[in-house]
């Protein structure tokens, strides 16, 4: 989060506050003997550098869940504030009565977030534990639902049971809704579950579900913008531009927030800007040594910075021979190459069945079939791409250079129209 990137620093208050536009902070510390724990926070006005409110709150960490209850209410009511039944449903409904089950849940979504089979695994099981201790938990599920989403959306596990983790990320996350409609994490999580499924305008009505019941969900937000972009042409982009400069105000120093506009650069031809904006994020995936660093093959191969790109597969195909990944930045690397024998070789049968569930790698497969003059097999995975909702209309027809081949084909015109009425039935939503 925002805050945590200030931890320690010696940073003004109002500088502070102006680097992530707030106009309020609060400050604190937290003193630990045993159970015992001591809490001391004050709200400062940044704008005046004044003093509006402080206490201090003494307990055990069996009571921390009651004690951050209080220090969420008495800055309510120290800036007059006053939460709809809406709200108060939010606020309580999720938490946790065990910090250590608490513990538990924020372990888990730190390993969600890692990009490899074993840290998923990981996380899997503190869930479990967590779920048999707590019983049925909305977290829970809804961050179970997430975990089934990523072995697959980072090509993990044996593409043949793709069908049965899509499956299971559905119904944990239909548990989540059930158990709290008015959780937000819950529709999100159903929503990235739809979406896996290739149930573009199901995903879309889940995600402004969890706007609604929340407006500052930031997932949800980041969703839709990117649902937005993929079929930019034809829908009013007017709400994306609200969500993404919201979701920087929000929190402006987070990468996941900058991605949105580094994908609204991708979307507009942009590709210099574009990999300027995951810059970060490109150095934290290389120093996890990450199987993501494919996507940076990708963007980089767009900004015809080949040399760049090459480097990053190579060292992709080097660290994970076998994996499904390092076969994919092959096959790009390879078809950009003009190494027809090599990028062919590349494309092994489980990359053939591991790509077919994902929007994007369905796009790269169609770009590099393109490349290499292999139209039918082209068409069948942009058919694919556009089926998850790939449906920007310039991009597909201007800006991806890797698409030239298939413009002079009559079957790309009814891919386009295709993709224009895709775009006609999000309208509706």
């Amino acid at each position: 989060s925002s805050a945590m990137t200030f931890k320690g620093s010696r940073k003004k208050t109002s500088d502070i506050a102006r680097e992530v536009n707030v106009r309020y902070v609060l400050e604190g510390s937290v003193r630990k003997a045993g159970k015992n724990i001591r809490i001391i926070a004050q709200l400062i006005d940044a704008s005046t550098d004044t003093h509006i409110w402080a206490n201090k709150y003494n307990g055990s960490l069996d009571d921390i869940f009651d004690i951050q209850e209080k220090v969420s209410s008495s800055i309510a009511d120290s800036l007059k504030l006053k939460f709809s039944d809406e709200s108060q449903q939010q606020r309580t409904s999720n938490l946790f009565n065990d910090p250590l089950v608490y513990e538990i849940y924020l372990k888990a979504k730190w390993e969600d977030w890692r990009f490899n089979e074993q840290s998923l695994q990981r996380g899997e099981e503190l869930l479990n534990q967590g779920l048999k201790l707590t019983g049925d938990h909305t977290l829970f599920y809804s961050e179970m639902s997430h975990i089934y989403v990523q072995y697959v959306n980072n090509l993990l596990k044996d593409p043949d049971i793709y069908p049965e983790l899509i499956e299971k990320a559905n119904l944990y996350a239909e548990k989540a809704v059930i158990l709290n409609p008015f959780s937000a994490t819950a529709y999100s999580a159903k929503a990235l579950a739809l979406f896996q499924s290739c149930k573009l305008k199901e995903s879309f009505i889940m995600y402004r579900k969890a706007v609604a019941v929340e407006p500052n969900h930031s997932d949800s937000m980041l969703f839709l913008i990117l649902g937005y972009l993929y079929a930019s042409t034809g829908l009013d982009l007017k709400e994306a531009e609200v969500f993404m400069e919201k979701a920087r105000k929000m929190d402006p120093v987070s990468v996941l927030a900058r991605t949105c506009h580094g994908w609204r650069h991708f979307y507009l031809g942009q590709f210099q800007e574009t990999v300027d904006e995951f810059a970060e994020w490109q150095q934290i995936m290389e120093q996890e040594n990450s199987t993501a660093n494919t996507w940076f093959v990708w963007f980089h191969g767009f900004n015809r910075n080949y040399k760049e790109s090459f480097r990053i597969a190579d060292r992709l195909i080097m660290s994970f021979p076998n994996h499904i990944m390092a076969s994919l930045a092959s096959f790009l690397k390879h078809t950009w190459l003009n190494d027809r024998q090599k990028a062919l070789n590349s494309v092994t049968e489980a990359l053939e069945k591991a790509a077919w569930w994902d929007d994007v790698y369905s796009l790269m497969m169609a770009e590099g079939y393109s490349m290499l003059k292999e139209y039918d097999k082209a068409f069948r995975w942009l058919n694919r791409a556009i089926d998850y909702g790939i449906t920007n209309i310039p991009f597909l027809t201007e800006y991806d250079h890797f698409l030239e081949n298939l413009r002079k084909d009559e079957r790309f015109e009814t891919c386009i129209r295709k993709a224009k009425g895709i775009i006609e039935s999000l309208k509706e939503i």
